[in-house]
Protein backbone atom coordinates (compact mmCIF):
# COMPACT_ATOMS: atom_id res chain seq x y z
CA UNK A 1 0.00 0.00 0.00
CA UNK A 2 1.44 3.62 -1.11
CA UNK A 3 0.05 7.26 -1.12
CA UNK A 4 1.00 7.82 -4.98
CA UNK A 5 -0.17 11.36 -5.66
CA UNK A 6 -1.89 14.03 -4.45
CA UNK A 7 -3.72 17.44 -4.75
CA UNK A 8 -5.30 20.56 -3.96
CA UNK A 9 -8.85 21.23 -2.80
CA UNK A 10 -8.95 24.69 -3.27
CA UNK A 11 -12.70 25.53 -2.41
CA UNK A 12 -11.81 23.85 1.13
CA UNK A 13 -7.82 25.13 1.32
CA UNK A 14 -7.03 21.07 1.88
CA UNK A 15 -4.03 18.89 0.56
CA UNK A 16 -5.48 15.60 -0.39
CA UNK A 17 -3.80 12.08 -0.30
CA UNK A 18 -4.47 9.42 -3.05
CA UNK A 19 -3.90 6.19 -1.33
CA UNK A 20 -3.50 2.70 -3.55
CA UNK A 21 -2.72 -0.90 -2.94
CA UNK A 22 -1.31 -3.14 -5.44
CA UNK A 23 -0.87 -7.11 -5.38
CA UNK A 24 -0.69 -10.12 -7.76
CA UNK A 25 -3.91 -12.14 -8.38
CA UNK A 26 -4.10 -15.99 -7.55
CA UNK A 27 -4.48 -17.37 -10.70
CA UNK A 28 -1.37 -18.66 -13.07
CA UNK A 29 -0.95 -15.30 -14.55
CA UNK A 30 -0.46 -13.64 -11.44
CA UNK A 31 -1.27 -10.71 -12.82
CA UNK A 32 -0.33 -6.98 -10.93
CA UNK A 33 -3.56 -5.13 -9.88
CA UNK A 34 -3.72 -1.48 -8.79
CA UNK A 35 -6.53 -0.31 -7.09
CA UNK A 36 -6.88 3.20 -5.56
CA UNK A 37 -8.25 2.84 -1.73
CA UNK A 38 -9.11 6.08 -0.68
CA UNK A 39 -8.76 10.23 -0.87
CA UNK A 40 -7.70 11.56 3.17
CA UNK A 41 -7.35 15.32 3.50
CA UNK A 42 -4.95 17.01 5.73
CA UNK A 43 -4.18 20.28 7.21
CA UNK A 44 -0.63 18.94 6.97
CA UNK A 45 1.95 19.61 4.61
CA UNK A 46 3.04 16.19 4.38
CA UNK A 47 5.18 15.35 7.28
CA UNK A 48 6.27 12.52 7.80
CA UNK A 49 4.59 11.64 10.90
CA UNK A 50 1.12 12.61 9.43
CA UNK A 51 1.87 10.20 6.13
CA UNK A 52 3.00 7.07 8.50
CA UNK A 53 -0.48 8.13 10.78
CA UNK A 54 -2.85 8.12 7.48
CA UNK A 55 -0.90 4.63 6.42
CA UNK A 56 -1.84 2.56 9.24
CA UNK A 57 -6.07 4.59 9.32
CA UNK A 58 -6.58 3.35 6.14
CA UNK A 59 -4.82 -0.21 6.29
CA UNK A 60 -7.04 -0.26 9.89
CA UNK A 61 -10.13 0.71 7.45
CA UNK A 62 -9.42 -2.30 5.10
CA UNK A 63 -8.26 -4.35 7.64
CA UNK A 64 -4.67 -5.24 5.46
CA UNK A 65 -2.46 -3.85 8.79
CA UNK A 66 -0.69 -7.22 8.64
CA UNK A 67 -0.42 -6.85 5.24
CA UNK A 68 0.94 -3.98 3.89
CA UNK A 69 4.55 -4.20 2.96
CA UNK A 70 6.15 -0.51 1.58
CA UNK A 71 7.54 2.99 2.85
CA UNK A 72 5.56 4.46 5.76
CA UNK A 73 7.30 7.10 5.98
CA UNK A 74 7.42 9.98 3.15
CA UNK A 75 10.92 9.67 2.21
CA UNK A 76 10.24 10.61 -1.37
CA UNK A 77 9.51 14.19 -0.25
CA UNK A 78 13.09 14.56 1.57
CA UNK A 79 14.79 14.27 -1.53
CA UNK A 80 13.76 17.81 -2.41
CA UNK A 81 14.13 19.25 1.07
CA UNK A 82 17.90 20.02 1.34
CA UNK A 83 18.14 22.49 -1.22
CA UNK A 84 17.92 26.29 -0.57
CA UNK A 85 17.68 27.95 -3.77
CA UNK A 86 16.59 31.67 -1.98
CA UNK A 87 17.37 34.18 -5.21
CA UNK A 88 16.47 31.76 -7.98
CA UNK A 89 12.95 31.60 -5.61
CA UNK A 90 12.67 34.87 -6.04
CA UNK A 91 13.36 35.43 -9.76
CA UNK A 92 10.33 32.99 -10.09
CA UNK A 93 8.16 34.79 -7.21
CA UNK A 94 8.75 38.09 -9.29
CA UNK A 95 7.19 36.54 -12.02
CA UNK A 96 4.54 34.23 -11.08
CA UNK A 97 2.98 37.08 -8.91
CA UNK A 98 2.75 39.53 -11.74
CA UNK A 99 0.68 38.93 -14.50
CA UNK A 100 3.03 42.31 -16.56
CA UNK A 101 5.87 40.63 -15.75
CA UNK A 102 4.87 37.22 -16.89
CA UNK A 103 3.39 38.20 -20.28
CA UNK A 104 6.90 40.19 -20.78
CA UNK A 105 8.42 37.45 -20.19
CA UNK A 106 6.57 35.70 -23.29
CA UNK A 107 7.22 38.73 -25.22
CA UNK A 108 11.12 38.26 -24.61
CA UNK A 109 10.81 34.44 -24.82
CA UNK A 110 10.03 34.94 -28.34
CA UNK A 111 12.15 36.93 -29.15
CA UNK A 112 14.74 35.02 -28.55
CA UNK A 113 13.17 32.04 -30.00
CA UNK A 114 12.11 30.18 -27.01
CA UNK A 115 9.39 28.14 -26.24
CA UNK A 116 6.60 30.58 -24.39
CA UNK A 117 6.84 28.76 -20.91
CA UNK A 118 5.94 29.87 -17.61
CA UNK A 119 8.29 29.53 -14.84
CA UNK A 120 7.83 26.75 -12.09
CA UNK A 121 7.96 27.22 -8.34
CA UNK A 122 8.91 24.78 -6.26
CA UNK A 123 6.91 23.70 -3.89
CA UNK A 124 7.92 20.90 -0.74
CA UNK A 125 5.14 18.89 -1.02
CA UNK A 126 5.44 18.71 -4.52
CA UNK A 127 7.71 15.98 -6.68
CA UNK A 128 10.64 17.27 -8.51
CA UNK A 129 9.43 21.18 -8.14
CA UNK A 130 12.79 22.06 -7.50
CA UNK A 131 14.18 20.55 -10.45
CA UNK A 132 11.59 21.74 -12.87
CA UNK A 133 12.07 25.50 -11.15
CA UNK A 134 15.99 24.98 -12.06
CA UNK A 135 15.53 23.43 -15.36
CA UNK A 136 13.02 26.49 -16.62
CA UNK A 137 15.30 28.81 -15.29
CA UNK A 138 18.34 27.70 -17.22
CA UNK A 139 16.40 27.55 -20.00
CA UNK A 140 14.85 31.01 -20.40
CA UNK A 141 17.76 32.72 -18.92
CA UNK A 142 18.42 35.27 -21.34
CA UNK A 143 15.01 35.82 -21.92
CA UNK A 144 15.29 36.51 -17.84
CA UNK A 145 18.32 38.56 -18.08
CA UNK A 146 16.39 40.70 -20.24
CA UNK A 147 13.07 41.59 -18.59
CA UNK A 148 14.64 42.38 -15.35
CA UNK A 149 16.97 44.79 -16.86
CA UNK A 150 14.58 46.96 -18.00
CA UNK A 151 12.83 47.24 -15.08
CA UNK A 152 14.27 48.99 -11.64
CA UNK A 153 13.73 46.87 -8.42
CA UNK A 154 15.44 44.31 -5.86
CA UNK A 155 15.57 41.58 -7.85
CA UNK A 156 18.28 40.46 -9.81
CA UNK A 157 19.17 37.74 -11.98
CA UNK A 158 21.51 34.90 -10.70
CA UNK A 159 25.20 35.87 -11.20
CA UNK A 160 27.12 33.28 -13.27
CA UNK A 161 28.70 31.62 -10.52
CA UNK A 162 25.40 30.39 -9.33
CA UNK A 163 23.49 29.47 -12.63
CA UNK A 164 26.75 26.97 -12.89
CA UNK A 165 25.67 25.80 -8.77
CA UNK A 166 22.36 25.32 -10.80
CA UNK A 167 23.53 23.02 -13.41
CA UNK A 168 25.67 20.85 -10.97
CA UNK A 169 22.22 20.51 -8.81
CA UNK A 170 20.27 19.76 -11.58
CA UNK A 171 22.34 16.95 -12.35
CA UNK A 172 22.22 15.84 -8.84
CA UNK A 173 18.59 15.99 -8.89
CA UNK A 174 17.70 14.58 -12.03
CA UNK A 175 18.58 10.83 -10.23
CA UNK A 176 15.83 11.83 -7.78
CA UNK A 177 13.19 12.81 -10.74
CA UNK A 178 13.77 9.27 -11.90
CA UNK A 179 13.24 7.58 -8.42
CA UNK A 180 9.83 8.95 -7.89
CA UNK A 181 9.04 8.28 -11.07
CA UNK A 182 9.68 4.60 -10.49
CA UNK A 183 7.75 4.81 -6.76
CA UNK A 184 4.54 5.83 -8.51
CA UNK A 185 4.77 3.30 -11.56
CA UNK A 186 1.62 1.23 -11.97
CA UNK A 187 2.13 -1.69 -14.00
CA UNK A 188 4.97 -3.35 -11.35
CA UNK A 189 4.61 -3.45 -7.43
CA UNK A 190 6.47 0.05 -6.59
CA UNK A 191 8.29 -1.02 -3.81
CA UNK A 192 10.12 -3.14 -5.70
CA UNK A 193 12.32 -0.85 -7.05
CA UNK A 194 12.81 0.97 -3.53
CA UNK A 195 16.09 -0.57 -2.58
CA UNK A 196 17.63 -0.98 -6.05
CA UNK A 197 16.74 3.06 -6.55
CA UNK A 198 18.39 4.06 -2.89
CA UNK A 199 21.44 1.78 -3.56
CA UNK A 200 21.71 3.82 -6.93
CA UNK A 201 21.60 7.54 -5.22
CA UNK A 202 23.75 6.58 -2.46
CA UNK A 203 26.30 5.98 -4.99
CA UNK A 204 25.23 9.14 -6.83
CA UNK A 205 25.78 11.04 -3.27
CA UNK A 206 29.48 9.61 -2.61
CA UNK A 207 31.29 12.89 -3.03
CA UNK A 208 34.39 12.65 -4.99
CA UNK A 209 37.67 15.15 -5.02
CA UNK A 210 36.63 16.82 -8.12
CA UNK A 211 33.71 18.03 -6.19
CA UNK A 212 33.36 21.89 -5.28
CA UNK A 213 32.62 22.84 -1.55
CA UNK A 214 29.09 23.34 -1.85
CA UNK A 215 28.52 20.22 -3.57
CA UNK A 216 29.99 18.20 -1.05
CA UNK A 217 27.91 20.22 1.56
CA UNK A 218 25.32 18.85 -0.66
CA UNK A 219 25.57 15.46 -1.09
CA UNK A 220 26.38 15.42 2.98
CA UNK A 221 23.27 16.70 3.86
CA UNK A 222 21.70 14.69 0.96
CA UNK A 223 22.73 11.53 2.49
CA UNK A 224 22.09 12.29 5.99
CA UNK A 225 18.39 13.05 5.82
CA UNK A 226 18.00 9.51 3.52
CA UNK A 227 19.54 7.94 6.61
CA UNK A 228 17.54 9.98 8.84
CA UNK A 229 14.28 9.44 7.26
CA UNK A 230 14.53 5.61 6.33
CA UNK A 231 13.28 3.86 9.02
CA UNK A 232 11.10 1.33 6.71
CA UNK A 233 9.66 -2.23 6.95
CA UNK A 234 13.29 -3.45 5.11
CA UNK A 235 12.18 -7.18 5.44
CA UNK A 236 9.41 -6.68 2.75
CA UNK A 237 11.51 -4.41 0.76
CA UNK A 238 14.28 -6.86 0.66
CA UNK A 239 11.50 -9.58 -0.17
CA UNK A 240 9.80 -7.45 -2.74
CA UNK A 241 12.99 -6.47 -4.43
CA UNK A 242 13.72 -10.40 -5.04
CA UNK A 243 10.53 -11.10 -6.36
CA UNK A 244 11.00 -8.35 -9.03
CA UNK A 245 12.89 -10.20 -12.09
CA UNK A 246 14.78 -7.13 -12.58
CA UNK A 247 16.64 -6.85 -9.49
CA UNK A 248 16.24 -11.06 -8.69
CA UNK A 249 20.35 -11.06 -8.03
CA UNK A 250 20.11 -8.63 -4.86
CA UNK A 251 23.04 -6.68 -5.84
CA UNK A 252 21.60 -3.65 -3.74
CA UNK A 253 22.20 -6.11 -0.97
CA UNK A 254 25.33 -7.32 0.51
CA UNK A 255 26.09 -10.54 -0.39
CA UNK A 256 26.18 -11.63 3.52
CA UNK A 257 22.32 -10.35 3.18
CA UNK A 258 21.06 -12.40 -0.13
CA UNK A 259 21.05 -16.11 1.09
CA UNK A 260 18.97 -14.79 4.28
CA UNK A 261 16.06 -13.10 1.99
CA UNK A 262 15.25 -16.44 -0.05
CA UNK A 263 14.97 -18.24 2.83
CA UNK A 264 12.28 -15.56 3.94
CA UNK A 265 10.67 -16.33 0.36
CA UNK A 266 10.62 -19.71 1.20
CA UNK A 267 9.51 -19.97 4.57
CA UNK A 268 6.24 -17.93 3.37
CA UNK A 269 5.88 -20.27 0.62
CA UNK A 270 5.76 -23.36 2.83
CA UNK A 271 3.41 -21.33 4.61
CA UNK A 272 1.07 -20.08 2.00
CA UNK A 273 0.97 -23.87 1.08
CA UNK A 274 -0.11 -25.47 4.24
CA UNK A 275 -2.44 -22.10 4.89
Amino acid sequence: MSRIDECYDTEKAKLLQIWKIQFLSRSLEWKLNSHALTVMRTDERHMADVCASHFMDVGGQWNIEEKHSTLSQCLYRTLHLTVHLLNVRKVVGHFKHSPPNTAELKTQQVAHGLKAEALVQDVPTRWNSTLEMIKRVQRNQEALRDVLAQKKNNVTMPTKSELEKLQKLEILLEPCRYFTELRGGEKFVSCSVVLPALCHLSRVMESSEDDPAYIVKFKQTFSADMTRKDKTNLTWLKISTATNLRFKDLKCLHRSQRAEVWALIAGLLKEEMHG
